[in-house]
């Protein structure tokens, strides 16, 4: 994703890049979305830190601006949170900054929805709230004033449930399958996990955490 985002903004062997294209990336986690950002600015040496926006709860403007990567988290994001509400302290909600950038620059402008913490809700509410939330960026909500948001881009290791998020729409979809070999010449997938825990003195928490690691199936192949 850093690559297609530097092509996009620096251009390639192929495309003239476009330094006024705008990004939000979406998750439901504002620890998984501080991991991404870190990871972007490790990883990119054309993409500068500036240029890295966590978008908090005193966000306010009429549009995002170009050249950026904004990170939102669907926590933010509910009718309850400051972002979605106007007050004496803030001029425009989320939806509004979202729709005006969309219509102002909707070929520059790119949504992305970060599935990578898919299984980790402590509740079925939780997850199908966050879900809810992130279906208004593909079908618009006409309620909080988000129009559809014009290009989408769904990361995810689970392919069914991102069919199930975008299910009922009439937008075209095209997908990109990336290989397990080619994530685990990158570096993210592992053949094999490494756990060091000390031979004495072990806490209660580490008792309990040693005795489920002995019980997984040797197929994980874990070295303790």
């Amino acid at each position: 994703m850093t690559a297609l985002f530097e092509e996009i903004l620096y251009g390639g062997s192929d495309n003239i890049g476009d330094p006024n294209s705008v990004f939000v990336w979406l998750s439901d986690s504002p620890e998984l979305n501080e991991q991404t950002r870190l990871k972007i600015e490790s990883k990119s040496d054309k993409i500068r830190v500036r240029d890295l926006v966590t978008v908090d709860s005193n966000f306010d403007a009429e549009y995002l601006e170009g050249g950026r990567i904004y990170f939102i988290n669907t926590q933010k994001l509910g009718s309850d949170k400051l972002l979605t509400t106007k007050s004496d302290t803030r001029q425009y909600t989320i939806w509004e900054t979202l729709t005006n950038t969309a219509k102002r620059i909707p070929k520059q402008f790119y949504v992305v929805i970060d599935e990578a913490h898919r299984g980790t809700y402590t509740s079925a509410q939780a997850e199908n709230k966050a879900q809810s939330i992130m279906q208004k960026f593909i079908k618009g909500s006409e309620e909080d004033g988000l129009c559809i948001m014009p290009l989408v881009i769904g990361v995810t290791a689970t392919p069914q449930r991102f069919d199930n998020l975008i299910a009922g729409t009439t937008s075209t979809v095209q997908k990109v399958i990336v290989p397990p070999e080619q994530v685990r010449e990158s570096g993210l997938l592992k053949d094999r996990i490494i756990i060091h825990y000390p031979d004495i003195q072990l806490g209660a928490d580490m008792t309990m955490f040693k005795g489920a690691v002995e019980n997984l199936p040797p197929m994980l192949n874990l070295i303790m």
